[in-house]
């Protein structure tokens, strides 16, 4: 009787620790330019190796390894604020073996090819790492 008073308090631990385990968050979102920099949510996942990006404010506060992990992006809407590190993003991922998935509101698409109009001749020999998605 003695012995079955100790299983007790190890088997809540255990139910616990299994219970703490179980509700770990797989996503991890923070802020990159702080509450009243330009709006940009970067989503980490925990058990793999991508992240997803809310609004493309500035995004130099980024790493470049932070950034090619990027692997969709989700745009509000296309004011500058919302849309300015868009550069950025291009070039880091220009080259390299992977895309980014694009989505915005209706139009946008429309919007961003309008910035590659001038340099049309350069972005056609070179392979485009955005696909935009509606």
């Amino acid at each position: 009787m003695c012995g079955e008073g100790r299983v007790l308090p190890k088997l809540r631990v255990k139910l616990a620790a299994e219970k703490w385990l179980a509700m770990r968050p797989l996503f991890h979102p923070s802020l990159v330019n702080g509450r009243y920099g330009d709006p940009t949510v970067y989503v980490e996942t925990l058990f793999e190796k991508r992240s997803l990006l809310f609004d493309l404010g500035e995004l130099t506060l980024l790493s470049p390894r932070r950034i090619r992990r990027i692997d969709q992006v989700f745009v509000s809407h296309a004011h500058i604020d919302h849309f300015v590190g868009f550069d950025h993003l291009l070039r880091l991922l220009v080259g390299q073996e992977k895309s980014v998935q694009l989505f915005g509101p209706s139009g946008f698409a429309e919007r961003v090819f309008t910035n590659f109009r001038p340099t049309v001749g350069i972005w056609s020999k070179a392979i485009l790492p955005i696909l935009f998605s509606s």
